[in-house]
């Protein structure tokens, strides 16, 4: 019983922390595009 819930737990951890990187990715692929654009200004 307790090994499941080590591994439940450590799985949530793992599933978070790729996701807080996917989510980084995702906003510097945005940021770096923002700045390819032209201003039209």
């Amino acid at each position: 019983m307790k090994e499941t819930i080590k591994k439940g737990l450590a799985l949530g951890i793992g599933l978070a922390v790729t996701t807080k990187e996917q989510a980084e990715k995702l906003v510097e692929e945005l940021v770096e595009k923002r700045r390819n654009e032209p201003t039209g200004v």
